[in-house]
C-alpha cells in the first residue's frame, strides 16, 4: 500500500486543548471583573463561545457577550494556545510517519 497523505483530527487526537481554553476563559472573565457562576472545567467545552460565556456568567447582555467572545479570540491567539497539551508519543509518531 502506497500512502501519500494522512489526515488527523487535531483536537482530541493529537492534542488536548481543554487547558488552553479554560486558561483563556478564566483570563477573559477576570479582565471583565467577572467570576464563573458554574464550575470552570472541561464540561463547559463544546458549545459556541457565546453559549459558554452565557452559561458561565448567567448574563444575556449581547454587547458583553460579544466583548467576551472577541477578547477570548484575541487572548487565545496571542498566548492562550500555549497551554495546549500534546499527547505523549505524538511528536515521535508524526516524525516516523
Amino acid at each position: 500500500m502506497n500512502i501519500k497523505h494522512i489526515i488527523f483530527d487535531l483536537d482530541g487526537t493529537l492534542i488536548d486543548s481543554a487547558p488552553s481554553i479554560l486558561y483563556t476563559v478564566s483570563k477573559v472573565l477576570y479582565s471583565h471583573g467577572l467570576t464563573a457562576e458554574t464550575p470552570l472545567d472541561s464540561s463547559i467545552i463544546g458549545p459556541p463561545l457565546r453559549e459558554i460565556f452565557t452559561q458561565l456568567t448567567g448574563r444575556d447582555d449581547a454587547a458583553l457577550l460579544e466583548s467576551l467572545v472577541d477578547m477570548f479570540k484575541l487572548k487565545y491567539d496571542a498566548d492562550g494556545y500555549k497551554a495546549t497539551i500534546i499527547y505523549p508519543g505524538v511528536p515521535e509518531l508524526l516524525r516516523e510517519l
